[in-house]
């Protein structure tokens, strides 16, 4: 288990119910605090990043914890686990993953998302007010052509935005 656990690069900490750390990896050791040694033998909330310290105590009232710890570089999913033995919670497994990635590209989804969520809606709209103006009849003859060719216009601008998205 401790050849296993080393060569992970998530972080792995096994605690009793009163904070003692029965094992950890150096993943973990690296992200408990900035004050902690190197090789602690129990958590204490002084030394232990906020967010590891109130998933633990959460798992260990018996809660499934999930979490986020944000570091300069990097982001962090802190998941903690109650560890139970004759219906009791007896200590704690806590996993930290290295989620930067995922959460960088959640991000980049949801600006792409927002950006072509405004992409289409302005032309839509456009199109909207032309057809309802014509619809009502608001439009003088006169002006129908021109209105047509406006729609026609914001058509084509669709087409060529939905075309650059397949791309």
């Amino acid at each position: 288990f401790a050849a296993l656990a080393e060569n992970m690069s998530e972080g792995v900490l096994l605690l009793d119910s009163r904070y003692n750390i029965l094992y950890g990896n150096q993943s973990a050791y690296a992200l408990l605090g900035e004050e902690a040694e190197p090789h602690p033998q129990g958590l204490r909330q002084e030394t232990c990043r906020e967010e590891i310290w109130n998933a633990v105590g959460r798992a260990l009232a018996g809660c499934h914890t999930e979490c986020l710890l944000r570091e300069e570089a990097h982001i962090f999913e802190i998941l903690a686990n109650p560890v139970t033995a004759s219906g009791q919670v007896t200590g704690v497994v806590v996993l930290m993953v290295d989620v930067t990635e995922r959460e960088a590209r959640e991000s980049l989804r949801r600006e792409f998302t927002a950006n072509v969520s405004h992409e289409l809606k302005t032309p839509l709209t456009a199109i909207s007010g032309f057809a309802e103006l014509m619809k009502e009849g608001l439009v003088e003859e006169g002006k129908m052509r021109e209105f047509a060719g406006d729609i026609y216009k914001e058509c084509a601008q669709l087409i060529a935005l939905i075309d650059d998205i397949m791309k």
